[in-house]
């Protein structure tokens, strides 16, 4: 099973589209201008700039993927909060609901040294969409670009992808190198290279 945490759109479903519910004692709704939410008809998704939604997906290798986690938060007025608390606040349910049972999927949005520090102080199972320009430590400890690890070296196996897109199966060269990062000193991780001929590079980086 893999817990995906992913940041959701600015909207909402309401049935009165002209105007988002807030709450009572929430002094925003003075300020939000009444034309900063669509006006379309009852039942329709409707831009809510007071809101933002923080949502964790349960992936299972059966069954449908089902939310795990889901919150919302604002920016404004007396409840006011910041987008990276939230995260944290959700993974910290999500590693006392889940523990080591699941792994957490992480796209480029999360990927560095502040998210590292967070999942490996939770004991957390971890993969994530690694950029090839962030820095990490390769095995003689020097820090370089993440592409430059694996760059020159043989592969380790072969692979197989489904590309729904064109609708064809692809094999793969995948690459596997022991990295660190500077943010949490003495903590092992992989980056998995996969690459094909006239494909750009995938990286991910995985804590286990």
């Amino acid at each position: 099973m893999t817990a995906v945490t992913s940041r959701n759109l600015k909207a909402c479903a309401c049935k009165d589209a002209v105007r988002c519910v807030l709450p009572k004692d929430d002094d925003s709704a003075a300020r939000v201008r009444p034309s900063s939410v669509s006006a379309q008809p009852p039942g329709l998704p409707c831009w809510c700039q007071a809101s933002d939604f923080h949502a964790a997906v349960l992936i299972g290798l059966k069954g449908l993927p089902g939310v795990a986690k889901m919150c919302s938060w604002t920016s404004r007025g007396a409840r006011a909060s910041q987008g990276r608390v939230e995260e944290e606040r959700v993974l910290h349910y999500l590693a006392h609901a889940w523990g080591r049972r699941v792994i957490h999927g992480f796209e480029r949005g999360w990927a560095g040294g502040p998210w590292l520090e967070v999942l490996t102080a939770l004991r957390q199972r971890c993969v994530q969409r690694w950029t090839g320009r962030y820095h990490l430590l390769d095995e003689q400890g020097v820090e370089r670009k993440a592409w430059e690890s694996a760059r020159g070296k043989r592969d380790s196996m072969k692979g197989k992808l489904w590309w729904a897109k064109f609708g064809r199966l692809l094999t793969l060269a995948i690459k596997l190198r022991a990295v660190g990062h500077s943010a949490v000193p003495g903590t092992r991780f992989f980056l998995v290279v996969a690459s094909r001929q006239a494909m750009a590079q995938s990286l991910l980086c995985a804590h286990q």
